[in-house]
């Protein structure tokens, strides 16, 4: 999944935690938009995702930027002795900092599956929203190999009318497996507010981006799973670790 995204209803929010915050990055980096310019004019948005699945999109904001005038602040006036008097007088510029006028630099907007932080899950479209990490072994490189990828998650969210706390464990078998692309199956099960569910099915990772479709049986009056990741590793070079968040729908 790559490219601009056309129009779509898109509700707003501000990145606040570490991992949400190094999606933005991976969005703005990803998507061409490498620094803010000395202009008020906002850049963006940028997106990634498709109008079927997921869209997040990034918009910098300069305006919200510090300006800092390296001559703007109160000077400094001493009088040194380089020898015997009298002293010389000496004035030494400071620097000024003025708060930006805008406000967040970063923004982001999220539509489709994907839900940002602080934006509640939909009761009545089955949105469960997870944050959890896991291992993978060997290790993503750049090379690549089979994974084994170890996922664990705690979230909340309303399905069928059954509205609480979801955990889930769910078993990741790569067969690609490099640094920039991942694909395979997915087994595991969560325990839901009316008991237990059992879940299979793909998935596909593209970057930081992880789209997963699958079968879902238990207690819920669900069968079908679809869902769209962010995947954010926490070591390196070999990733071993990661963070990630899922917004899923159950129907």
């Amino acid at each position: 999944m790559h490219g601009n995204v056309p129009s779509a209803p898109l509700g707003g929010t501000v990145i606040g935690t570490r991992a949400r915050l190094a999606l933005v990055t991976l969005v703005v980096l990803g998507s061409g938009v490498v620094a803010a310019t000395t202009s008020d004019a906002a850049i963006g948005p940028e997106c990634f995702g498709d109008t079927n699945v997921a869209a997040v999109c990034a918009t910098v904001d300069p305006s919200g930027l510090p300006t800092v005038n390296p001559t703007g602040g109160p000077g400094v006036h001493d009088c040194v002795f380089v020898g015997p008097p009298p002293c010389m007088s000496v004035d030494v510029p400071t620097p000024s900092v003025t708060p930006g006028g805008g406000g967040s630099v970063v923004g982001v907007q999220c539509s489709g599956l994907v839900l940002c932080a602080g934006q509640a899950p939909d009761a009545n479209s089955g949105d469960v929203w997870l944050d959890g990490g896991g291992t993978i072994s060997p290790g993503l490189t750049v090379s690549g190999g089979p994974q084994t990828i170890l996922y664990g998650a705690t979230g909340t969210g309303d399905v069928g009318g059954q509205e609480g706390r979801f955990q889930c464990g769910i078993t990741w078998n790569d067969s690609i497996g490099t640094l920039a692309l991942g694909s395979g199956s997915v087994s595991g099960g969560c325990t839901v507010p009316c008991g237990w569910m059992d879940m299979s099915g793909s998935f596909v990772r593209e970057a930081a981006v992880v789209t997963l479709r699958g079968n879902a049986s238990g207690c819920l009056p669900v069968s079908t799973l679809t869902g769209t990741c962010a995947f954010i590793p926490t070591s390196a070079p070999t990733v071993t670790s990661f963070d990630m968040d899922c917004g899923l729908v159950l129907t």
